[in-house]
């Protein structure tokens, strides 16, 4: 059974482009959504680039519109969905459209406002705004990896969308299409991004499964509480891990990483970072142990000791020293340091020697780093 819609066709700086209108029954059905999967490999054909939509924003949505509707408010939803008509067995005619019934195009943006649409007709019963009428573009003949580039334009540039996540499309952009498909500014984001997904992945890493990927949620209590694994893992969010690093990227590109591809660089960095905090570990294995009772892995550790690790790691190569061995870290923190004790790190608001507990904010990590870079200084 075939779908003939009227259309609009439009050609944009050399690309292909569709307008026309489905019914919301329509955007549910003949629509899919290629999610990003953490535990694929960034280029794995079943890899996409999505994140899974977020219920609250969904049923909000949902209500929203079936409330308008109920109450017949005059209240539309105008902004058109984005389509790749990639895999789809679609005819274009001069003023039409026509395609199998059973197709479904990829949504590049506009997942949540057509689940928003599937929650009010299939939860709310809403069975009239099924036949409403919403805007499409489709953009003809793009290739997966051109959809990311697309998503990863709109998202970033038009509105709000998990940082982490569109790193990780640049990753996927970068691993297709080589590093010169990104922007200058956009290097050290998957340099990032590919050393956090080494290490997350990595079960023989401190940091294994403990950084909450853009394609999870965070564990609730009950969930922690029927399977107490749990409370060692997705501690610390993806953005913020990425972001820490950046003092690390920028310093060692100047010496360390010159002349080195992105995915040499990442070699590089992930080594040197999982030797760091292999002897972090070692020296406070409390707060390794019990990681969601500590902050080290938390905010305030990772952007506080990757300052730290950025001076030590220019330090090390100054002194040609082996910059891959956690023998090297540990060497360089023997004394009796206050900072490299677990207690300096509990979240356990009575106990006054909980220092890095109390700095919650970028300015405060970076004083939190100045102090301890002042205490390693002073031994």
């Amino acid at each position: 059974m075939k779908i003939k819609k009227k259309a609009i066709h439009l050609k944009q700086n050399g690309s292909k482009i569709t307008v026309l209108s489905l019914t919301a029954n329509e955007l549910i059905t003949n629509t899919r959504v290629d999610r990003f999967n953490s535990n694929l490999e960034l280029l794995d054909e079943n890899n996409g680039y999505q994140r899974p939509a977020t219920p609250s924003r969904v049923k909000k949505l949902g209500n929203l519109l079936h409330r308008n509707q109920v109450e017949e408010k005059n209240f539309p939803m105008p902004t058109a969905v984005l389509f790749s008509d990639r895999g789809v067995n679609i005819n274009y005619g001069d003023d039409y459209i026509e395609f199998d019934s059973n197709d479904c195009f990829p949504i590049i943006d506009g997942q949540h406002r057509i689940s928003g649409l599937r929650y009010a007709i299939e939860e709310k019963n809403n069975e009239i705004l099924g036949y409403w009428e919403y805007p499409v573009v489709i953009i003809h003949e793009l290739e997966k990896i051109k959809e990311m580039q697309q998503f990863s334009v709109v998202n970033s540039t038009a509105k709000s969308v998990n940082t982490a996540l569109v790193n990780y499309q640049l990753s996927q952009i970068q691993e297709a299409m080589g590093d010169e498909s990104l922007k200058e500014n956009e290097k050290w984001r998957v340099i990032g991004a590919k050393i956090l997904k080494n290490l997350n992945s990595n079960k023989n890493s401190i940091w294994f499964e403990r950084i909450l990927m853009p394609d999870q949620h965070k564990y609730s209590q009950k969930e922690i509480n029927d399977d107490p694994t749990k409370a060692k893992k997705r501690i610390t969010t993806a953005t913020s891990f990425i972001v820490s690093l950046r003092p690390i990227i920028s310093n060692s590109e100047k010496n360390i990483l010159r002349g080195k591809n992105i995915n040499e660089k990442v070699e590089v960095l992930t080594r040197v970072v999982e030797a760091w905090w292999s002897a972090l570990s070692e020296l406070m294995p409390d707060a390794f142990e019990n990681p969601s009772n500590y902050v080290i892995q938390k905010t305030a550790g990772i952007f506080s000791m990757h300052l730290v690790l950025r001076d030590k790691l220019y330090a090390a190569n100054i002194a040609a020293l082996d910059i891959y061995s956690k023998k090297t870290y540990l060497d360089m923190f023997k004394g009796d340091y206050e900072c490299l004790k677990s207690i300096y790190w509990s979240t356990d608001k009575e106990e006054s020697a909980a220092e890095a507990q109390k700095y919650g904010s970028m300015a405060g990590f970076k004083e939190l780093y100045i102090n301890i870079d002042d205490e390693l200084m002073s031994v």
